[in-house]
């Protein structure tokens, strides 16, 4: 049984590890607020979460598959989480009979299995109770897979059946099996054979009659028959305890994948619901070939910011279709940093088969995506801020695949403006002929009026405006960069409060 709820084609690697820069996109783009508003105080979440969000889809037909799935969980909300805690609940009853798995004697692994997969079949038949009466509500192509799954796998008769094996592999009153006498005259070829023991009255236990044919009866303190016998009872048992083992393992790894797969769209309902409450704007983005160089959106606001201020903000549109490179200059606190955490943000949440923060957008797939903001000053003084920002970009350098999105902000200034114009373009050139998408947020004017004039057809740029009171408005507009770094504002502050 499969659930192919995050994929169209496999189960989803409950066990995914985490991408080797996921520290730096979560600090980077603020992602604690995000995966804390998906989760909840739910542990099992909070785990479930970045797993699947840092790790995206490179496939558009992906996204859409599970962009389908959400949609039917937002429309579906209680019967979603229902399926969800059926399925924690299920993990839980086995977890707490755990012990048994530690044995290794085929007796208590027969006992252990048989009560875990009675469990389990209690379970299933809730879930397929839930399915029959909430099925029809479900639209999308992976409900509706995983609802016919259920049907044709697991009917009543099949349950019942399932009842009946778990009573027949009840050997507490004992079993018959039989055996062949090998080689050294030592048994072999163990087979359970189909016994009914007589069922004694009261007064037949005490006094239980003779039983016709060949006994023998062990003697209380006859320590080595005891264990002799027990090795056949061993023996004999093993294949059972194998199979019902193996039946066990195979039920336990559906109930956990079907709890992550269902977990992440749980998480999704409950960012859903946290930004319905703050009234912030959402919409489903359109997913295009990683090759496109596509970037368009309309009203893109910081979705971490939203959630931490409790309301809704104001968005950018942009259009940068067939751009490679994207330069953010102007203003101090005019909103640069601001709009480079919302396309990260945007392009993981897209990746990763969610709704976006804003009302349009529409992005080529990121292979992978990487950030290169300031960092603070060492202070183990082992390396200056530039030896440290140039070793970090190494460092993704050696990772970047092709049709990946950098996110760099302010990366380079740490040096005087010429030096660190001349760093920052030769890395943007060379990070646009590898056809890697980059997003720049500077103040390094040289940079930007190069890139103007030598890769103005490759280029979008953007520009933090000011309002006639000189106070940022947070809005971004197709503009090219201006000869300042706005040191007056600074200036201004702090001079005129003094």
């Amino acid at each position: 049984m499969n659930a192919f709820l995050l994929f169209p084609d496999r189960d989803a690697d409950c066990e995914q590890g985490l991408p080797w820069n996921a520290d730096a996109l979560v600090r980077d783009l603020g992602l604690e607020a995000i995966m804390k508003a998906m989760s909840g105080h739910d542990r099992v979440l909070a785990d479930i979460v970045p797993r699947v969000l840092l790790n995206g889809l490179g496939d558009s037909s992906e996204v859409l598959y599970r962009q389908s799935i959400l949609r039917d969980c937002l429309a579906n909300r209680k019967v979603v989480r229902s399926l969800y805690s059926l399925a924690g609940e299920a993990l839980s009853a086995e977890s707490r009979n755990y012990w048994g798995v530690r044995l290794r004697r085929a007796d208590p692994i027969v006992h252990r299995s048989r009560e875990v997969l009675a469990m389990f079949v209690d379970a299933l038949e809730s879930l397929c109770g839930i399915v029959d009466l909430s099925a029809d509500a479900f639209e999308s192509a992976g409900f509706k897979r995983f609802f016919e799954m259920l049907r044709a796998e697991l009917p009543a008769s099949y349950l019942r059946d399932i009842r009946d094996m778990l009573r027949q592999v009840d050997f507490r009153d004992g079993f018959m099996t039989s055996a062949k006498l090998g080689s050294g005259h030592f048994f072999e070829h163990f087979t359970i054979r189909a016994y009914l023991p007589p069922i004694f009255s009261w007064f037949q236990r005490f006094f239980p009659p003779k039983i016709a044919g060949y006994t023998y009866y062990l003697h209380p303190r006859d320590e080595s028959g005891a264990r002799a016998l027990e090795n056949l009872r061993d023996r004999a048992l093993r294949n059972i305890a194998d199979v019902l083992a193996e039946s066990v393992t195979h039920v336990l790894t559906f109930f956990s994948t079907l709890r992550h797969e269902l977990g992440f769209y749980v998480s999704c309902i409950n960012l859903y619901e946290r930004l319905e409450e703050i009234g912030a704007r959402t919409s489903f983005p359109t997913p295009l070939d990683s090759q496109s160089f596509a970037f368009q959106c309309e009203d893109l606001y910081d979705i971490s910011l939203s959630i931490f201020m409790g309301r809704s903000i104001s968005g950018n549109a942009v259009n940068a279709n067939g751009k490679k490179i994207i330069v953010v200059t102007g203003a101090n606190q005019g909103g640069k940093s601001t709009f480079l955490r919302s396309v990260g943000i945007s392009q993981l949440m897209m990746g990763a088969g969610l709704f976006v923060p804003a009302r349009m957008f529409s992005a080529a797939l990121a292979a992978k995506v990487f950030t290169h903001f300031r960092r603070e000053e060492d202070r183990s003084l082992e390396s200056g801020k530039f030896d440290e920002e140039l070793r970090r970009m190494n460092e993704i350098v050696k990772v970047l695949p092709p049709h990946a999105l950098l996110l760099f902000n302010e990366s380079f200034a740490a040096t005087n403006d010429r030096e660190g114009s001349e760093i920052a373009l030769q890395i943007a050139e060379a990070l646009m002929d590898g056809d890697v998408r980059t997003v720049f947020v500077t103040h390094l004017y040289e940079f930007a009026h190069r890139l103007a004039n030598e890769r103005e057809a490759q280029t979008c740029f953007l520009r933090a405006r000011r309002r006639d009171d000189d106070a940022p408005n947070f809005r971004l507009t197709a503009d090219a960069a201006l000869p300042t770094s706005f040191g007056e504002d600074l200036y201004r502050r702090i001079f005129r409060s003094s």
